[in-house]
């Protein structure tokens, strides 16, 4: 199997309601009011993220699924709806070892997943330990510590779940103006930092995918995360050693201010990112991708670091090599 190219993918965020798009000469062509908008050359396109009331031609999404182009549709607010994608897995090799999977590999996965998580996790609070305190870092660093032995992945379901309510017990105090987080909401978010959590964790999920789908694994499939009918418990599991990262980049966009309550709306108990504030979430997130991080491949972004942590999966899962999570320290 080919390798996916480990320059920067290209994403194409799509918000304008009303919006149309079709495909002329190897562009993608948006309309608005019949008026040419905006253009982008296919070729730089690898996933296209639709948000609401966007019309794609027919020949756009034909062309997306000969090309491998994933379309992942939102509602206007960035509720995920669902994805279109044509790259089939022809060889069931990768699927048939990932139901296969023992239970001391399912087990030694799992621990990475959330000792990374939480090793992440310190090091967020150490920059705030004035404010979070040293025994809070402390319980957390415990946990950590029972997760290297514990026997069963229902256990480590129990330990992530204890340092995940210490953790969300304090995260109001990492930021600038502690009354824009009220506890961990999620569905309906109902504070201005869970708003900004939910959708980044959802946006991180289609980054995650489109890689799961290329290398051949099942999303439905996965080990932290139990079996429930639609849920890509697969995605899920990948994405734990990612949400630190995610909740940096929130507690950054409002402590710097490039989001405050201004760029936010009610829509009944939810509180959501408003037009204006959901195009400038975009141009950051994008920025937030390609952050450098240090790892044993060297300085890598998010999403390069995405990619590996898959290419690492299926690794674990057809030669049986020890999965190693991905972590940053103080």
């Amino acid at each position: 199997m080919s390798e996916l190219s480990l320059d920067d993918t290209s994403t194409l965020y799509l918000t304008l309601q009303g919006a149309y798009l079709k495909t002329k000469d190897g562009r993608i062509q948006v309309y608005h009011e019949e008026k040419l908008v905006g253009q982008v050359l296919l070729k730089d396109i690898q996933r296209i993220c639709v948000f609401g009331q966007i019309l794609l031609s027919n020949q756009l999404v034909t062309t997306c699924l000969d090309r491998d182009i994933i379309i992942f549709h939102f509602t206007k607010y960035g509720r995920y709806r669902g994805s279109t994608f044509g790259g089939e897995v022809k060889s069931y090799h990768v699927q048939e070892a990932q139901l296969k999977v023992n239970d001391s590999t399912a087990l030694q996965f799992t621990r990475e997943l959330i000792s990374s998580q939480m090793t992440s996790r310190v090091a967020i609070l150490r920059r705030k330990q004035e404010r979070v305190g040293e025994k809070t870092i402390s319980e957390i660093l415990k946990l950590r510590d029972r997760v290297k032995t514990a026997p069963t992945i229902d256990s480590l379901r129990g330990l992530e779940g204890m340092a995940s309510k210490i953790y969300w017990g304090v995260f109001g105090s990492l930021l600038s103006d502690p009354s824009l987080f009220n506890g961990r909401s999620r569905r309906p978010p109902k504070d201005e930092s869970n708003a900004l959590l939910s959708f980044t964790y959802t946006l991180l999920g289609t980054e995650v995918e489109t890689h799961v789908r290329y290398y051949g694994l099942n999303p439905y499939k996965g080990y932290l995360h139990e079996y429930r009918y639609g849920r890509k418990s697969l995605q899920l599991d990948l994405i734990e050693q990612f949400r630190p990262a995610a909740e940096t980049f929130c507690i950054s966009l409002l402590n710097q201010k490039k989001l405050t309550t201004k760029h936010f709306e009610r829509e009944g108990v939810s509180v959501l990112l408003d037009e204006k504030g959901r195009k400038i979430f975009l141009r950051e997130y994008e920025d937030f991708l390609k952050k450098r991080y240090r790892t044993d491949h060297g300085s890598l972004s998010l999403r390069h670091i995405a990619q590996i942590q898959v290419q690492k999966l299926v690794t674990t899962i057809t030669e049986k090599k020890p999965y190693t999570g991905f972590s940053f320290k103080r």
